[in-house]
This record gives structure tokens, C-alpha cells and sequence, in this order.
């Protein structure tokens, strides 16, 4: 009907008036990310709730020393692995995501390194990673 308003959706369409234009996508172009974010800070706070850690920040601490540290060969790789273990878990502060990243790759790839040049690598490719 001419002079009418109308509104079809069709295929993602809608027409209004005899123009169509696309319609608006169901989360916005922000939106996702805004969720993104509501997920992880739930999960965080969750995290932090539930977690035997929680209850002596030290535990937390204490354990990833124990985990990571036992196999360090060289002393330049206990002092980055003691910071990220501090950092991470011992600090009792929040710890940037990127920075957590960082450390948690040094935790992974130092222990058991027998080279200090291997350590001075591992440390720039798990910053290069997490910029």
C-alpha cells in the first residue's frame, strides 16, 4: 500500500516505505566484545570464589614454585620463574591479562633450559607473544 509504513523481514532485509536496508546485526558491532568481557570477569570473580587458592594467596604461590622451580638448571631462569610466580600468584593484586600470558609462557617453556642464551630467547618470545 503506497504511503504506508511496512516492515518485512526477509532475508536479513526489512523494507520501510519501499526502501530496503539491511537490518541491524542481532549483537551490534560491540556488543560481542561486551559479552566477551562479562564472561570473563564472571569467570574470574567465580575463579576467585571457588578456588582453594583463594583461601591462603600463599598456596597459590607456593605451588607454582614448586611446580615450576624444581627443574630450573640455571639462575637467570629461577629469578624469571619466581617473578611469574609472584606475579601470577603470590601478589595478590590483578595482574593485566597480557601479563598474565607472558608469564604463564615462561612457566611453560624455562624450566629444564640448559642454555642462558635459550632463556634470553624464551623470555623475548613469550613478550613477543603476549604484546
Amino acid at each position: 500500500m503506497p504511503g504506508t509504513s511496512t516492515r518485512c523481514h526477509l532475508n536479513n532485509t526489512y523494507a520501510r516505505n519501499g526502501h530496503q536496508k539491511e537490518s541491524p546485526p542481532l549483537f551490534g558491532s560491540r556488543r560481542p566484545i561486551m559479552w566477551i568481557g562479562m564472561f570473563l570477569t564472571a569467570t574470574t570473580l567465580l575463579g576467585g570464589v571457588i578456588s582453594p587458592a583463594s583461601a591462603d594467596p600463599r598456596q597459590g604461590y607456593d605451588e607454582c614454585v614448586l611446580q615450576h622451580l624444581a627443574d630450573a638448571k640455571l639462575d637467570l631462569a629461577s629469578q624469571l620463574i619466581i617473578q611469574a610466580c609472584r606475579e601470577n600468584y603470590g601478589s595478590g593484586q590483578n595482574v593485566p591479562p597480557k601479563r598474565r600470558a607472558y608469564n604463564e609462557c615462561l612457566l611453560t617453556h624455562l624450566p629444564g633450559v640448559l642454555s642462558p642464551r635459550a632463556v634470553i630467547e624464551i623470555r623475548d618470545a613469550c613478550q613477543n607473544r603476549n604484546r
